[in-house]
């Protein structure tokens, strides 16, 4: 799966409307299950990566895999959530909670930066989030 991530991303043009591009992060889905986020330094992907994960352990964002480097920039494999289905002010207040639960601090949950996984509403972007 990581070869196959990094060859797809590598080859999609970097201007094709298929990624996805965000204040500091680039997405690329790369099948129905796994998309690929890139960073431009190792410390933001490290960064996001852990944050992610230690969500993920608590059910409130996508499973995390492998890092990958590439002249990209620097990736890790994650987990697709359904980011077209509607969400509710309340449902999002109670992903910042129960985010808040788990040591994240994310002031910038909103639609476009959650989506449903296995049914539940989960954050997706934590480039502006802090472990307290």
């Amino acid at each position: 799966m990581l070869e196959q991530a990094k060859y797809l991303a590598e080859n999609e043009h970097r201007y094709s409307k298929r990624w996805k591009t965000g204040a500091t992060a680039r997405f690329l889905q790369v099948n129905p299950l796994w998309g690929i986020k890139f960073y431009k330094s190792k410390e933001d992907r490290e960064y996001t990566w852990n944050l992610q994960n230690l969500a993920a352990n608590a059910n409130v964002a996508p499973p995390v895999g492998d890092w990958i480097d590439s002249h990209l920039g620097y990736g890790y494999l994650t987990m697709i959530a359904d980011v077209e289905k509607d969400k509710s002010h309340q449902d999002m207040m109670r992903l910042k909670k129960q985010l808040r639960g788990i040591g994240i601090q994310n002031d910038d949950i909103r639609k476009n930066n959650c989506g449903y996984f296995v049914d539940r509403l989960v954050c997706i972007d934590f480039d502006c989030a802090n472990q307290s």
